[in-house]
């Protein structure tokens, strides 16, 4: 064996778990390369502040209010590209880049929290996810509060999203004592992706959670007939009887919200209201679509004006552009300053009902081009 590929086996092996072997394959040095590609793209990227945070809303089912945000890390690459973490993902592996990157959210998210309070904008708050690395890490409760303080952002609007695998790992008590610290100093925290790993009835027993995230893998299958549509109807009467919140996530079709909400379900997210958007969307979002305290207005009634609008706006989804529509939006996009490689701009359209306005989200490149989203914006 050469000793570039004993070399890559020893890393691997080091990094799986030591006291182990690891036998060398041609794949092995693939994923290796890929890695370490990965890790040097997001060290430069922090090193020019090209890591920002994106905010998906988190949406009252029945009102289409905002009440909050999922923070999600995006990279801008040298090219002006902006891309998913899923798309380098691979660099979290490494325990130096991965402090560096929920570092680097952490003060992006503070500061942005910090502009809406001091801005006067309705929200609840903002999920972060945590990983396992952050907890290892190690003092997680220390940095967590040093850097909110820093910006003066209490810890009730903080939300600390924790996926079943971080409880799983081999140091799953110590990730169970540091939630439950955090918890008692104001924060509550989300178990992510729900159902998506294992014994996750029994997490509901032993882990201290306040919001359990349906995964979306649960939502695109509620559909008569599947057996989705029991499981989630089953979590939301468990979770309701244990004093849990639950957020669906990943809703697409408004056949899916119809269904969340016969079941009574409150709160979600997903691209039938909104995609990921940079902080100035977020803060526009708030502005215009931010849960308010409800004056005179029976939940039977606030229902009602949101079915209808969505009825309206369902008739004029498949339309498309014309060139005025695309002047209208290329103007807005261009008042915010937002990207045209990604353009997603929010347009008003009316409102009868001032409590509720509603908006549609276009993605302008030519003539041809069709509105792919409408909705109502809202959270809790």
């Amino acid at each position: 064996m050469p000793a570039s590929s004993k070399s890559l086996a020893l890393y691997h092996a080091k990094e799986r778990s030591r006291g182990t072997f690891i036998e060398y394959n041609a794949g092995l040095g693939t994923t290796l390369t890929r890695r370490f590609r990965a890790i040097r793209d997001v060290s430069l990227a922090l090193a020019e502040n090209r890591i920002h945070a994106h905010y998906q809303p988190i949406v009252r089912l029945d009102t289409g209010e905002v009440v909050g945000f999922e923070a999600l890390c995006r990279m801008t690459t040298t090219s002006g590209e902006i891309i998913a973490a899923a798309n380098f993902h691979e660099a979290t592996k490494d325990a130096h880049v991965a402090a560096k990157l929920t570092e680097c959210m952490l003060l992006c998210v503070a500061r942005d929290m910090r502009a809406w309070l001091d801005g006067g904008l309705p929200f609840q708050h903002v999920g972060i996810n945590l990983s396992a690395a952050d907890f290892n890490a190690g003092h997680l409760q220390e940095r967590l509060c040093a850097i909110f303080a820093d910006a003066g952002v209490p810890l009730k609007h903080v939300i600390l999203e924790v996926t079943e695998s971080v409880y799983l790992g081999q140091r799953d008590h110590v990730v169970a004592e540091e939630i439950k610290s955090l918890r008692n100093r104001g924060m509550r925290v989300a178990l992510d992706d729900f159902g998506t790993g294992f014994a996750s009835l029994t997490h509901l027993l032993t882990v201290p959670v306040d919001i359990i995230k349906i995964d979306k893998s649960f939502v695109e299958r509620l559909v008569p007939g599947h057996g989705a549509v029991i499981i989630v109807e089953g979590l939301l009467s468990i979770a309701a009887k244990l004093g849990l919140r639950v957020v669906a996530e990943g809703i697409e079709t408004d056949a899916q919200l119809d269904q969340l909400l016969s079941f009574g379900c409150r709160l979600g997210q997903g691209y039938l209201f909104s995609k990921a958007v940079d902080q100035d969307a977020a803060t526009s979002l708030l502005a215009r679509y931010g849960q308010h305290a409800e004056i005179g207005r029976s939940r039977a009634a606030r229902l009602s004006v949101y079915r209808a609008k969505r009825s309206y706006l369902s008739a004029i989804r498949r339309k498309p552009c014309s060139d005025t529509m695309l002047d209208v939006l290329r103007a807005q996009a261009s008042r915010w300053s937002m990207s045209a490689r990604d353009l997603h701009v929010w347009i008003p359209l009316g409102p009868a009902d001032k409590a509720l306005p509603v908006w549609m989200v276009c993605i302008p490149s030519d003539a041809t081009q069709r509105i792919t989203g409408i909705g109502s914006a809202t959270t809790e």
